[in-house]
């Protein structure tokens, strides 16, 4: 897969297909295509039908004094996935199906119409599967979205669902949770950095829109096992402003695995207490990737033989994940957790940059 442009070339279209077809082979020569657990009680299974055995974990409730009530809403589902369709695959059709039995907020983790997310790719390839549910839709967009010039596809076929015309970041409630729709391919808006507009107006959004519990979504992971490996460039800065904030999930795509993380800090150290759960969920229908080794450090749980949806519970104050598999695919993947507030010190002024 290409490194996206703001401008893709007419060689990033054409070569977009034979890179992503040696991404596959390549991933899957170095890898069996099985699940893998790492914690002591398995949460997952790649090869038995049963539900997984479910994770808990409790880290202390929150005592930011600026959060608002809870005001009993029910709880938020979210359906996500990235990596999504093209007319020349079938699993973007069996995702879809799933999702279509499913209430809740669909979310896209980028990659939505391959190769290059043309206008084209869209109406034929996209909208005929998850199209079908684009009135409940809230898309990301992933690096080849961009190699269509200003993703003028992605912005043209969602429209307003997208957010602010030709920004691609956006956020929105869901229950008593802020949700962040981010981009991750720096060039496309001006940058990632500390200067950029989108890092900008996340800072000022998350201080104007205090909430115990935040979810971001982008396509680029921090940390990956897959062949794209880990990004720092993209994905550091926004995760350390959401870790500063005391965010509780990311979830990725990009690589097409699915992978769980645990908790931690920005720069991979274990942080029960007030780190960021980072999920990889490149499974909504592009053909798998290998998953590599060594693993990617606090890596949890991973696998490369389901397509599917993760499925997020929204509660006040606490959240659940479940890996949903398309019909036919066994993997499964579930646990749950209490939202924490934001780590001790966490005063901008007092983290040092040099240390992400």
């Amino acid at each position: 897969m290409a490194e996206p442009t703001r401008c893709a070339s007419a060689l990033d279209r054409s070569t977009a297909l034979l890179t992503l077809t040696l991404l596959v082979l390549v991933g899957c020569a170095a890898s069996a295509p099985t699940g893998v657990a790492t914690e002591g009680s398995p949460s997952g299974s790649a090869a038995k039908a049963h539900p997984a055995t479910r994770l808990s974990s409790t880290p202390q409730r929150p005592t930011r004094p600026d959060s608002p009530p809870p005001d009993g809403s029910p709880p938020a589902t979210i359906l996500v996935a990235g990596d999504i369709a093209s007319c020349g695959w079938h699993a973007d059709g069996a995702t879809a199906r799933l999702i279509e039995g499913i209430p809740g907020t669909v979310m896209t983790a980028g990659d939505n119409a391959y190769q290059t997310g043309t206008r084209s790719q869209f109406r034929r390839c996209y909208d005929p599967t998850w199209g079908r549910f684009r009135g409940r839709t809230r898309p990301v967009t992933g690096n080849h979205d961009w190699y269509t010039s200003g993703a003028s596809g992605y912005f043209e076929y969602f429209g307003d669902r997208a957010g602010p015309a030709g920004k691609g970041y956006y956020a929105f409630d869901a229950g008593t949770w802020r949700v962040y729709a981010l981009v991750s391919d720096c060039d496309a808006v001006g940058g990632c950095d500390s200067e950029s507009r989108q890092r900008r107006w996340l800072e000022r959004d998350l201080e104007e829109h205090p909430r115990r519990c935040v979810l971001a979504v982008w396509h680029r992971p921090r940390w990956s096992s897959g062949p794209h490996g880990s990004s720092r460039g993209a994905a550091s800065p926004m995760l350390r402003a959401l870790y500063r904030e005391g965010a509780d999930v990311v979830v990725n795509g990009h690589d097409h695995i699915y992978e769980r993380f645990g908790l931690a800090e920005p720069d991979g150290t274990p942080d029960a207490a007030h780190g960021v759960r980072q999920f990889i969920v490149g499974t909504g229908g592009a053909p798998h990737y290998g998953i590599q080794r060594p693993y990617a450090p606090n890596s949890r749980f991973r696998d490369n033989t389901s397509h599917g949806v993760l499925r997020l519970t929204l509660e006040d104050g606490a959240y659940s994940w479940e890996f949903v598999p398309v019909a036919g695919d066994v993997f499964t993947d579930s646990g749950d957790s209490a939202c924490h507030g934001p780590p001790p010190g966490s005063d901008p002024a007092l983290m040092d940059p040099l240390r992400w």
